[in-house]
């Protein structure tokens, strides 16, 4: 959705709602426009003209763009970890470093313990993405 206009991600979302089975929820992963560390990035993947994704707007929130039968029945940001450890996909020379430095975490703590740390530093700095829980205004009732 952040590749569109306001009004184009709403049609979409509207879309979504509209086949929906009876309570059902969309759940939307955009760009985090309060993530320090994604906007950090994209600034620097664009100045080396290493930006892949085009134009990209990243969201504060999908409240701006909901449809009349849809709302918001829950928003967070997650995932800031994986962003640190998908930086070799764009400075290839993290690769080595970032593969072993995510097997010694793993191995060590375990996954579980690693998505509570997630979720813990995205509360603080923002994670990398917005996650947007909308329903159809039907279910609210």
């Amino acid at each position: 959705l952040e590749h569109f206009t306001v009004e184009d991600q709403r049609r979409s979302l509207a879309e979504f709602l509209s086949i929906l089975r009876p309570q059902g929820r969309v759940v939307i992963f955009t760009p985090y426009s309060h993530s320090l560390l994604y906007r950090l990035g994209k600034f620097v993947l664009e100045a080396l003209g290493r930006w892949p994704f085009g134009l990209e707007t990243p969201k504060r929130t999908l409240a701006d763009c909901l449809p009349a039968h849809g709302r918001l029945q829950r928003e967070y940001s997650m995932a800031f970890l994986p962003l640190l450890f998908d930086a070799h996909k764009f400075l290839p020379p993290l690769r080595a470093p970032s593969r072993w430095f995510w097997s010694q975490l793993v191995r060590r703590f375990g996954v579980s313990k690693i998505v509570a740390w997630d979720l813990t530093i995205s509360r603080w700095l923002g994670g990398y993405l917005l996650v947007s829980v909308i329903e159809p205004v039907e279910a609210c009732q």
